[in-house]
C-alpha cells in the first residue's frame, strides 16, 4: 500500500523532461482508466505526450486518447518514449488495484474485464495485511489514538480482527479488500458478527439475535458503532449483513 500510495501521489511521467512537472500524472492516468475502463500499452504513449494542463477535468476520454495517438503518430520523438512507456506499464503491474493483461498489453482497474472466467479464489495474504492496516489507521486517525482498538469496545486488545461486513466468500475482488467493507473488532465481537449473532442499524446501534442469552444481549447493547465510521459505502455493506447474515428474521435490539 505504501509503494502504491507514493507512486499515486508523487509520480510524474515527465522526470526525463528538462522542466520537472509538479502535476500528479499518476492521478491523471488513474482517472483516465476510470473513464476509459481499459487502456492499451500504445495509449499510454498518448498520455505521456499529453499536456494535462489542457485537461482541467483531470482525464482523457477514449476519443481524446485515440485522437492523441493519431496526432503523435508522425512525431519522431515517439520512438524515444518507448522505454518510458514500457517502464510505466511494468510499474503499473506492481500497483495494487491496477490489473494487467499481458497477452493484449492492456490495463484496467477492473480485473473482470479481462477474464470473466477467472474467479477470485482465496485471500491474498499481502492484500489482507494492507486491508487490516487500513482499518487500524482509520481507527487511530478518527479517534486520535496512538494505537488501534476494537471499534465497538474501544480497547487495545493484543489481537484485533479485520472483520468483513459483507462476508469474504460473497465478495468480488474489489469488495474483498475494500476498507469500507471492514470493521476492526476484538476476537469475541468478530465471532459474534461473523456468525450473525449481532449486526447494526444505520445509526450504528447494535442489533442482537434472540438466539443469544438475555444477559449476553444486555451486555452487547452497551455498545454501538460511532456514526463517524458509517459512511455511505459502509452502510450499504452493513445493510447486506443485516439482510443476509444476521441470524433471525425479526430484528431485536
Amino acid at each position: 500500500m505504501l509503494f502504491s500510495r507514493i507512486v499515486y501521489e508523487n509520480a510524474s511521467f515527465n522526470r526525463s523532461f528538462s522542466v520537472e512537472s509538479n502535476l500528479n500524472h499518476m492521478n491523471f492516468l488513474v482517472k483516465t482508466l476510470e473513464e476509459c475502463k481499459v487502456i492499451s500499452k500504445d495509449e499510454l504513449l498518448a498520455i505521456i505526450f499529453t499536456d494535462i494542463n489542457n485537461f482541467p477535468k483531470g482525464y482523457l476520454t477514449k476519443t481524446e486518447l485515440r485522437q492523441k495517438l493519431i496526432e503523435i503518430s508522425s512525431n519522431k520523438a515517439v520512438e524515444r518514449k518507448y522505454n518510458q512507456r514500457n517502464y510505466l506499464f511494468n510499474m503499473c503491474e506492481r500497483l495494487s488495484g491496477i490489473y494487467i493483461n499481458n497477452d493484449k498489453n492492456e490495463m484496467s482497474l477492473n480485473p473482470y474485464l479481462f477474464d470473466k472466467k477467472e474467479k477470485y479464489k482465496g485471500r491474498d495474504a499481502y492484500l489482507q495485511r494492507l486491508y487490516k492496516i487500513a482499518l487500524m489507521n482509520e481507527y487511530m486517525e478518527k479517534y486520535n489514538s496512538n494505537k488501534p482498538k476494537c471499534s465497538l469496545e474501544h480497547r487495545a486488545y493484543p489481537v484485533l480482527i479485520a472483520s468483513h461486513i459483507k462476508p469474504f466468500a460473497s465478495c468480488n475482488e474489489i469488495e474483498a479488500f475494500d476498507k469500507d467493507n471492514g470493521l476492526l473488532l476484538s476476537k469475541n465481537m468478530d465471532s459474534l458478527f461473523d456468525l450473525g449473532y449481532i449486526t447494526f442499524n444505520n445509526d450504528g446501534t447494535i442489533i442482537t439475535s434472540v438466539e443469544l442469552d438475555d444477559d449476553v444481549r444486555e451486555y452487547l447493547n452497551l455498545f454501538k458503532l460511532e456514526t463517524s465510521l458509517l459512511n455511505n459505502k459502509r452502510q450499504k455493506y452493513i445493510q447486506f449483513h443485516r439482510q443476509n447474515v444476521f441470524r433471525q428474521n425479526k430484528l431485536s435490539n
